[in-house]
């Protein structure tokens, strides 16, 4: 197993940007291929060995198509694990503050993306912030927000809710004129 981890530790090594010279993907990608072959070659004898090098190749082949294009663009981050790592916070914190594990995408799409926009780092900078708020705005921002949360208005879990606006559609029903005429 720790020469299975070395491989692992190598190819890792291979496609870090910072301890290799300034590789194209294509670069990145020949180097990578030509290790795991060679990884191949050296375990044929071994099949323990060459069916973890074969499941390392396999997985690096699935993954090839968006594994080496980052190397092309200067600045862009090799993974989304940071972008990722927010949406699990916002995760976290809709469950902690709705208590329904599926709250996120309702959530998101009822209020908003404002959960998405960092906030201020302290109590100081959210009293700045909100002290800095034009009035006029503030009462247009938060029209927006009525009419958008409106049209969520029948999507809810809640029964009491649903049974309150069946009611309602019901009472407005039944206050439309009858046609009683035959047609």
């Amino acid at each position: 197993m720790s020469e299975v981890a070395g491989w692992l530790i190598h190819r890792s090594t291979l496609l870090d940007p910072e301890e290799n010279p300034s590789r194209t993907g294509d670069e990145v990608e020949k180097e990578l291929v030509e290790y795991l072959d060679q990884l191949l070659e050296q375990t044929k004898d071994n099949p323990t060995l060459f069916m973890f090098a074969s499941k390392i190749r396999r997985t690096t082949h699935n993954y090839a198509s968006g594994l080496f294009h980052t190397y092309d663009i200067p600045a862009l981050p090799r993974t989304n694990n940071d972008r990722e790592s927010e949406f699990r916070g916002l995760n976290q914190r809709l469950l902690r503050t709705t208590g329904q594990k599926g709250a996120t995408n309702r959530m998101i799409q009822s209020s908003g993306a404002w959960e998405l926009i960092p906030r201020p780092g302290s109590f100081e900078e959210t009293i700045n912030a909100l002290s800095s708020v034009d009035m006029d705005e503030f009462r247009e921002e938060r029209q927006r927000l009525r009419n958008h949360r409106s049209r969520f208005k029948l999507h809810t879990r809640s029964g009491k809710k649903v049974r309150t606006e069946l009611e309602k559609l019901t009472a407005r029903w039944l206050e439309l004129p009858q046609d009683n005429q035959k047609r």
